[in-house]
């Protein structure tokens, strides 16, 4: 199983032709290390936290399988004293390596590899060879290649070449989290900015070298049996077992009794286009209880990858997902008269300055006494102000917001959409309506709401914003998308690919606050009388559809009052700093559904199911759910192990407790001072007040409205796909139009009818 290379987490094509001229020296290195870095799952870093299946690597192989080699490695390795010391001093040296976000003095050797840098500064850590002599000399022989060092360390420990893939894997499993920190930085990160450059190997070097300063005998951890825990993974196996036939039946028969209204379409007031997280789905229930509202699902991106730079900031931010890189870069604008401007600039300008002046005193080495000495009273009673708030003692505003609105008169924003040059404008117009259906019978007003959520004092703040945005707000793609969709010519274009859009019809950008469930409008001409009369009356339903959800998720937030009250409960979750559940996030997720809003209205999901709108009647080739299938699904796979792995074994795949928790680097999570990088999500997020599961640990079913001819047609394609279905780490029902015929997908990727014991 472990001899199978997963290429797309393999080293590159580059790495290994880099290796191939050590493999003289040692051969077998280039498959040792690609085999050692299969099990390590990639950690994004907390300003944008993505979800990610723990177990990636072993996706190639049956569900119960990965759990057993999972357990063996992960679970059951009885570490050495010895191993817990080199895993002390790797971690103080990746806190230093990597931590360029916070540290005061920059690396040295700017320029240079990870491993040069760090060789060289090696030499002066007495704690990696205790002054010895023989030892600072054998440090400073080694060569700055890397490959070579390695092959140098693992003949100094006596490791056979058999050996290789194992003991790298170990040194690689006894620290995942910060493993996989180097995994995200090397395959997913730009490191243009980076002051040393990173590689895996990079990493295994610094591990074996420390290895070979503090365990001669470090062979030995190839001797410690590595047993499957198969009674944990029975238990695991079962407990899935019975929450995905408890889950599912229902749901099945729920659809399937909806199926006569399919297709059925009328003429609506007001259009709304959702991010497909399951938090939109009770909010879309809510709003269209309200109206005569229709709404669709369409991932938070919107289809337009793009990096945003804000105005008065040099760096950019990437708001797409993660497995997509950025192609336009929207700097963002203010709108106002020059004077203003010149006014905004100025005082922009003395804020950034005297936040660059704290940032340098709070990071400083003696600096921070000072600090605490002229600031400690200030924030003494704004946290004694937050924490009267959240004791609803008394009403605090936001801070933040009122500071740039009062001191720095902060001015409208605005997104210039011409850096997209006019093809791919029209190309995202065209994909996002063919996609979600959208392609006729348009409203005068179609709002796309992208989405965020809101805490305080909270690490995994990003986690509760748009993954499909990188881990960010959602409404900066909302804006673009219908800054895009709003342009004559490419609605010109549009209708010559038989896309009409009345000239009656508007697209406004909005955004969907999760942990409030408060409704922004962005922007709409305001001088359209008729346009704001209207918009006012949708905000009227809005704020009772807000009420409605609100009640709904009040009772698994434990949150109770009556009506005018508990929005503001709700509200004071969100700015409470000691708050560690302000919201579920995407707890309960179980299901991924593809096809027409008509195949679940009505329904009562539970917030429980991404929906993604698709209508195969205008997909014929199957192009829109090929990108629905191998993009957004995958993203909702990768959410979904991540909630059942961190609630099975919060352990090993969770973060443990956020109370006991520190930021390191401002990229990470550690428990306590000097542990492993947490890579998976705190017990705050899947177990209730009581330490019992909220979430239920299942893996996702997905539903397919679609003939399954075509989409037998599109994993065939994918090997990806191929792997997720047939190893059951995703099970597919497809509801094959027009006889509306129920199948369900088998390990050999053959269709049989739906039978209601799946």
């Amino acid at each position: 199983m472990l001899n199978q290379v997963n290429s797309k987490y393999s080293l590159s094509n580059k790495k290994n032709a880099i290796f191939a001229n050590y493999d003289g020296l040692d051969a077998g290195i280039t498959v040792s290390m690609n085999l050692s870095w299969k099990l390590i799952a990639p950690v994004w870093p907390l300003q944008n936290y993505i979800a990610r299946n723990p177990l990636v690597g072993l996706e190639d192989v049956p569900f119960v399988e990965a759990l057993n080699t999972s357990s063996k490695y992960f679970g059951s390795i009885d570490i050495h004293r010895a191993m817990n010391k080199i895993n002390q001093e790797t971690i103080k040296w990746c806190q230093a390596l990597f931590g360029e976000n916070q540290a005061t003095l920059s690396m040295p050797l700017n320029g240079k590899s990870l491993f040069i840098a760090w060789k060289n500064l090696a030499i002066y850590d007495r704690r990696l060879h205790s002054a010895n002599k023989a030892k600072v000399a054998w440090l400073k022989s080694l060569p700055d290649d890397p490959l070579l060092s390695i092959v140098i360390c693992l003949k100094k420990i006596a490791i056979s070449r058999d050996k290789y893939a194992e003991f790298f894997r170990l040194l690689l499993v006894t620290l995942p989290g910060w493993a996989g920190y180097v995994k995200y930085i090397v395959n997913y990160s730009d490191q243009s900015a980076r002051v040393c450059k990173v590689e895996e190997y990079d990493y295994l070097a610094i591990r074996l070298v420390i290895t070979c300063l503090l365990w001669s005998r470090a062979a030995d951890i190839l001797k410690v049996e590595l047993k499957q825990d198969n009674a944990a993974v029975s238990k695991v196996m079962n407990l899935i077992g019975n929450n995905e036939i408890n889950y599912r039946r229902p749901l099945i028969k729920a659809i399937s009794s909806k199926l006569n209204n399919v297709g059925i379409n009328k003429i609506v007031d007001a259009q709304f286009i959702f991010c497909i997280d399951v938090r939109s789905e009770p909010y879309r229930r809510s709003i269209e209880s309200q109206g005569n509202y229709e709404t669709y699902g369409y991932a938070g991106f919107f289809g337009v990858p793009v990096s945003i730079k804000n105005y008065g900031q040099t760096d950019t931010t990437a708001l797409c997902p993660v497995l997509i890189k950025p192609k336009h870069v929207i700097c963002e604008s203010v709108v106002c008269s020059n004077s203003q401007l010149a006014k905004y600039n100025y005082k922009l300008k003395i804020f950034n300055a005297l936040k660059k002046i704290y940032k340098a005193m709070k990071y400083g080495f003696t600096t921070p006494f000072l600090l605490v000495e002229i600031l400690g009273p200030i924030f003494g009673f704004l946290t004694a102000f937050k924490t009267l708030s959240s004791l609803s003692l008394i009403k605090i505003p936001n801070l933040n917001l009122k500071l740039h609105k009062n001191i720095i008169q902060m001015q409208p924003s605005a997104h210039d959409v011409q850096n997209i040059d006019f093809n791919s404008r029209c190309q995202y117009a065209k994909n996002a309506l063919n996609i979600t259906g959208l392609t006729d019978n348009f409203a005068p007003i179609v709002f796309l709401c992208g989405h965020r959520g809101a805490a305080q004092n909270n690490p995994y703040a990003s986690a509760l914003d748009c993954g499909a945005c990188g881990g960010n707000k959602g409404g900066f793609n909302a804006q673009i998308l219908a800054k895009i969709l709003n342009e004559e010519k490419v609605r010109m274009y549009l209708k010559s690919q038989n896309i009409c859009i009345p000239n009656t019809t508007i697209f406004i950008a909005a955004e969907h606050n999760t942990t409030t469930d408060d409704m922004d409008i962005l922007e709409y001409d305001t001088s359209d009388h008729i346009l704001t009369k209207t918009v006012a009356k949708i905000k009227s339903d809005l704020l009772v559809a807000k009420n409605i959800n609100l009640q709904l998720r009040s009772i698994n937030l434990n949150v109770h009052d009556k009506k005018p009250l508990l929005a503001n409960k709700i509200l004071k979750r969100s700015t409470d700093w000691s708050q560690t559940r302000p919201e579920w996030g995407l707890a309960k997720n179980a299901a991924f559904i593809i096809g027409p809003r008509s195949l679940t209205k009505n329904v009562d999901l539970c917030g429980r199911a991404f929906l993604h709108s698709y209508n195969w009647e205008h997909d014929t080739s199957g192009a829109s759910l090929e990108v629905i299938l191998t993009a957004p699904m995958v993203v909702a796979q990768w959410i979904n192990s991540q909630y059942l792995f961190s609630t099975v074994n919060n352990k090993i795949y969770g973060s443990g407790s956020k109370v006991t928790q520190n930021i390191s680097g401002k990229f990470g999570i550690m428990q306590g001072n000097a542990s492993d990088l947490m890579h998976g999500l705190p017990v705050q997020s899947v177990l209730d007040e009581a330490g019992k599961h909220y979430h239920e640990a299942l893996r996702m079913l997905t539903v397919v409205y679609a003939p399954k001819k075509i989409i037998s047609d599109i994993i065939a394609k994918h090997v990806l796909l191929k792997n997720l279905f047939s190893n059951n780490w995703i099970s597919l029902i497809a509801i094959d139009p027009p006889s509306n015929n129920i199948y369900s997908l088998t390990n050999e990727l053959s269709w049989e009818i739906y039978q209601d014991d799946i």
